[in-house]
This record gives structure tokens, C-alpha cells and sequence, in this order.
């Protein structure tokens, strides 16, 4: 039998990355949380707002990152789930015609 060059994974280790994938995405959901939580620019002194300025100006870049890769996460797992979901019925389906019970 010639090697087909595709992967050789069971749909469980699919799954089990889907939810490490999942987990990473959930933790920048937390990141994000708290990037929404910003101190007020009072809380910084008189001396401080305007650093406090600029660092709201670099920490909206960082949201928006962390927003666009949260939403990464979320597409990378649920297209993963859905390749274990096909993979399975794949494999289900091939065992279930080799033993014949169509």
C-alpha cells in the first residue's frame, strides 16, 4: 500500500487539540476582560496623565490584537471540532462497511 502523504491521527487527539485550542482562545478572552478594566487617567496623578495617554493609545492597539486573535482561536477550534465530527463519521463509516453493517 502506497503512503497517501495525509495524516495518520484518530479523531480523539483531533478533538483533544480543538479543546487546547478552545482553552488558549478563552484565555485571551480573559486578557481581553481585563484590557477593557483600565484605570481612569486621574489615578496616574497630575503627573502621570499624560503618560496615562499614551498608554491607552498603545493599549488600544492591544486590544483590538487580542480581540481579532480571540476570534482566531474561536474560528481554529470550531474548524478543528468540525474535522474530528467528519473524521469520526469517516472512520465509523469505513469500519461499519468492512464489517457490514451498512
Amino acid at each position: 500500500m502506497t503512503d497517501s502523504g495525509g495524516f495518520d491521527v484518530s479523531p480523539d487527539e483531533i478533538a483533544a487539540h480543538a479543546t487546547k485550542v478552545q482553552a488558549t482562545a478563552d484565555l485571551l478572552e480573559t486578557a481581553l476582560d481585563a484590557a477593557h478594566n483600565r484605570m481612569a487617567s486621574e489615578s496616574w496623578g497630575l503627573f502621570g496623565i499624560p503618560l496615562s495617554w499614551v498608554c491607552n493609545d498603545v493599549m488600544e492597539s492591544a486590544t483590538n490584537a487580542l480581540s481579532e486573535a480571540r476570534a482566531a482561536g474561536d474560528r481554529h477550534a470550531a474548524a478543528v471540532h468540525d474535522w474530528a465530527k467528519s473524521h469520526r463519521v469517516n472512520e465509523e463509516s469505513i469500519t461499519a462497511l468492512f464489517r457490514g453493517n451498512q
